[in-house]
């Protein structure tokens, strides 16, 4: 049997909330050289600066999003291929090649300091590992564009699991790292804490497991496949938006869809929405922390989108079927 990685996109569960303040770590962290010849002279200061799991896997998180470099000529080399990684036989050999493969993806990434997300993925594991701390490469879907919604979950990102007194948790450095520039096309470092032990409930909105046999995701394939599609401001965000469709609105069956907000702050927020096959957007006057409204889809056409914004960024979106 060959064993393939699939790239394309790299763009008992936590119940837990680890709401302590990370600011100590992640301003020790970032006193570090940015020239380590070694990665074994980076785990040492680890381990002298960091007793705790959680502080020693908060380090790793925090380093690793603010040294390695999204590869976006990689990424574009790649396109949506599959990369033949190497070929097994039995379970045991699997495993076995799959440990080396992302040991010497590590240490190539710790050395050219760039990565797609597999090489992110497969710092954080080996770090991790060195600390003592367990952990998963998790290898899955990443929803990140229109086009998925509705559609199979398919495997173009990977991610880390990490257990913490006894709980695994969700992180991903990949996300957390940057973004890559509308205007330049090329990557900007944007650190984002969200993505760090994000709880199940949100981590697995965008996110989906190519093998869910451990329960990793709390909802099903099906489920997935039908949310909508949240764009990175809905992980962000302080307030509470619910709404009482799935990401496909049927023509057939819907006029309208509605939206449920709570502790919305509309002194300096403003609720806007708008379709893909216009240029302009809709304001949605509000007055009130707490509020229901109503976007109105009849007379769309099939395949069109519904983009919910926020002070003029999308925060989530729906896709209008027959």
């Amino acid at each position: 049997m060959k064993y393939y990685l699939s790239l394309s996109f790299c763009l008992f569960f936590s119940i837990i909330s680890y709401s302590q303040d990370y600011s100590l770590i992640d301003e020790k962290v970032k006193q570090y050289p940015k020239d380590y010849l070694k990665i074994d002279d980076l785990i040492k200061d680890f381990k002298k600066d960091f007793s705790s799991k959680i502080e020693l896997t908060r380090a790793v998180f925090y380093w690793v999003s603010n040294n390695i470099e999204y590869d976006v000529d990689l990424f574009k080399k790649m396109s949506d291929s599959d990369i033949y990684v190497f070929k097994y036989k039995t379970e045991e050999e699997r495993i076995s090649k799959e440990k080396k493969f992302n040991e010497d993806l590590a240490l190539s990434t710790f050395k050219s300091k760039k990565a797609v997300c597999n090489g992110y993925a497969a710092i954080v594991g080996y770090l991790l590992n060195k600390l003592e701390i367990e952990s998963n490469i998790i290898r899955g879907d990443l929803k990140g564009d229109l086009g998925q919604i509705g559609l199979k979950p398919i495997t173009n990102h990977a991610w880390n699991i990490v257990k913490i007194n006894g709980v695994w948790n969700n992180i991903d450095c990949t996300l957390s790292a940057g973004i890559i520039s509308n205007k330049t096309g090329k990557f900007e470092y944007l650190f984002n804490d969200k993505y760090f032990l994000m709880d199940s409930s949100l981590f697995y909105l965008n996110h989906y497991p190519e093998n869910n046999k451990e329960e990793i995701a709390p909802f099903s394939k099906s489920e997935y496949q039908k949310f909508p599609l949240y764009f990175d401001l809905y992980f962000k965000k302080d307030f509470e938006i619910k709404s009482n469709k799935t990401g496909l609105i049927s023509l057939s069956l819907d006029k309208k869809i509605q939206f449920f907000i709570d502790n919305f702050d509309f002194e300096t927020t403003y609720f806007e929405y708008m379709f893909s096959d216009e240029k302009e957007s809709h304001y949605l006057e509000t007055n009130t922390k707490n509020f229901s409204t109503e976007v109105q889809i009849e007379n769309k056409s099939e395949n069109t989108f519904l983009i919910i914004l926020i002070n003029r960024e999308p925060l989530m979106a729906y896709k209008i079927i027959k």
